[in-house]
């Protein structure tokens, strides 16, 4: 479920790539740096999205896909469903990254997220079980696009954090709290999925225009 929920991130990440390729290549600094801002925003606006429904509806998709069995790890696909911000975000330095002549840091790199995380995993598991997997690979995650932001900046700058990755991080841990403590009517679910596509349809010009990649150059 969690492996579903980023694949439009892929589908996002074929879109802008080519545009990042080509700006590298040429040596568009300014028009580079600007049209990053434009995908880094994009990847954490539609990371809410995918981020929110999943947890919504963790418990209901739990048990359509596996039965009454495993209602219980929908509190596993809460958890995990905080990696899908740091999921999209990702995708945004790996363009910069694989454009470039540094594609050689992203081995590097996985090198050492796969020690990290076979390390947290030793050190965790023994302590908290499944839970403690869950943990070591959302700090993996994080750890992984920590250093692929840092390793972009060989490029280009483009912030260290901003206000919006902020929010969607303190969002993120929210929510997770709050539906893990609290079990939700299916109502209230429903409601807020209302409020959520009342939204999107208003908003739905700006919405798109966060797709349009191709205009912005």
């Amino acid at each position: 479920i969690y492996a579903i929920s980023i694949i439009f991130a892929d589908v996002l990440f074929k879109q802008y790539y080519p545009i990042v390729a080509k700006l590298i290549h040429n040596q568009e600094i300014s028009k580079l740096k600007n049209f990053i801002l434009k995908v880094q925003n994009t990847n954490i606006f539609f990371s809410i999205y995918f981020m929110i429904i999943t947890i919504l509806f963790s418990k209901e998709l739990v048990l359509v896909a596996f039965g009454d069995e495993f209602y219980e790890s929908s509190k596993m696909l809460i958890l995990l469903s905080t990696i899908i911000i740091f999921r999209f975000s990702m995708y945004t330095y790996t363009a910069i990254l694989s454009a470039s002549d540094l594609n050689y840091i992203k081995l590097y790199t996985s090198i050492i997220c796969l020690v990290t995380n076979i390390v947290l995993n030793y050190i965790l598991i023994p302590i908290y079980g499944v839970y403690g997997a869950i943990i070591a690979t959302i700090i993996t995650e994080i750890v992984l696009v920590i250093l692929y932001k840092i390793s972009s900046f060989k490029i280009i700058f483009t912030n260290y954090i901003t206000i919006q990755e902020i929010f969607t991080i303190s969002s993120a841990i929210l929510l997770s709290i709050l539906f893990l403590s609290i079990d939700f009517d299916i109502m209230i679910k429903l409601i807020i999925s209302l409020l959520i596509t009342i939204y999107t349809i208003y908003n739905y010009k700006n919405i798109k225009r966060k797709l349009e990649f191709k205009k912005e150059i």
